[in-house]
């Protein structure tokens, strides 16, 4: 008896097949258990017949399991069917319309050939309960298969509508990392000209400082994120290239400890940043631009500089600030914080930690 079961379950699975792209769920194991279900509550529900023995729970499980199967089974492929041929098509209202149509039809069908087959005797009760308990079956089943097709579908269209914002995203990043600021390169070349006559060791250095800069942009700019360490290991030959070019006129306080570096950033971050600095405030003998870089008790990154804007502010080139937060979108549900008062400009940048960027990518 059981090897007989066994049989027929595998035979019933291997029938029904993993339609899960048209159903949003694979229901085999639903379909299973469900029929039975129905099948045993269907007498007692719908014809008021009760269990009272073996015999009896053959002579009415029987009949009602073949029909609740027929009518489960038949109105799952008609669903299948139909989602089949509209899936690519924008033509929802024209798939519910059909469902409905070709469902009602199927179970009055069922119903009619119930109604054939029943004993003379039992005819006018399959007339009335028969079509009732046939709706039934065909409502609970289009009503549990629409709701979870629905719930399907909505998940994926959250999905698509992510993928597409992280895709979206990822061009600007793509974007962001082909481009090096001309002027960065312009100016130093500038003040290299002007110090190769005066002190060619010096010169020496700072060809290979910049040489360092290029190096690290081009080893780190492809990956989502860095360790802070490996953003300071840019970070001290730009800051060197920017001291030789602007003297006691631009000044940097980092303070930073050794676990402050194994977080994590994004490429470039800080770089960008004191390049926006510069760009945007006056920097002079007479006012110095003061950088800070320091973590704050919060455990997030801090780029302060003292306020002095330009009377003339230079046209952006795209490789600001609101990259940088589209980056750490891509990579975290942390956002930077941009904080202005009259006296400083603050950029807050959260330090990912390991989890909490594996996390974001699951």
């Amino acid at each position: 008896m059981v090897a007989v079961a066994a049989t027929f379950t595998s035979e019933t699975v291997k029938f029904l097949g993993d339609k899960s792209k048209y159903l949003g769920f694979d229901d085999r194991i639903m379909v299973l258990v469900g029929i039975p279900v129905v099948a045993f509550i269907i007498p007692p529900l719908f014809f008021g017949q009760r269990y009272g023995s073996l015999l009896q729970f053959c002579e009415q499980w029987g009949p009602s399991m073949f029909f609740s199967s027929l009518l489960w089974i038949g109105n799952r492929q008609i669903l299948i069917e139909l989602r089949r041929k509209f899936l690519k098509k924008d033509k929802e209202k024209e798939r519910v319309s059909l469902t409905i149509l070709l469902v009602i039809t199927f179970t009055s069908l069922v119903n009619f050939i119930g109604f054939i087959v029943a004993p003379e005797e039992h005819r006018l009760e399959m007339q009335g309960q028969g079509f009732g308990a046939g709706l039934f079956i065909t409502l609970f089943c289009i009503t549990l298969y629409e709701a979870i097709w629905s719930s399907s579908r909505l998940r994926v269209s959250r999905s698509e509508a992510e993928k597409l914002k992280r895709e979206n995203l990822q061009s600007q990043l793509s974007m962001l990392k082909s481009q090096v600021n001309p002027h960065f390169l312009f100016n130093s070349l500038n003040t290299l000209s002007s110090i190769i006559p005066e002190d060619p060791e010096r010169s020496v250095k700072f060809v290979q400082k910049l040489s360092n800069v290029y190096r690290c942009i081009l080893e780190i700019r492809d990956k989502e994120v860095v360790t802070l360490a490996e953003e300071f290991n840019c970070i001290e030959s730009y800051i060197y290239l920017l001291d030789t070019r602007f003297g006691a006129s631009l000044k940097f306080d980092i303070q930073l400890e050794e676990k402050d570096k194994e977080q994590f950033v994004v490429p470039l971050s800080l770089q960008i940043l004191i390049e926006n600095a510069i760009k945007h405030n006056v920097v002079s003998r007479k006012r110095p631009l003061t950088i800070e870089i320091f973590a704050n008790d919060e455990g997030n990154l801090v780029v302060r500089n003292n306020l002095q804007l330009k009377d003339q502010e230079m046209e952006g080139t795209g490789t600001g600030i609101e990259n940088i937060d589209n980056r750490f979108k891509l990579v975290s549900e942390e956002a930077l914080e941009v904080i202005q008062t009259s006296e400083h400009f603050t950029v807050v940048l959260p330090l990912l930690t390991i989890s909490s960027y594996e996390s974001s990518h699951h």
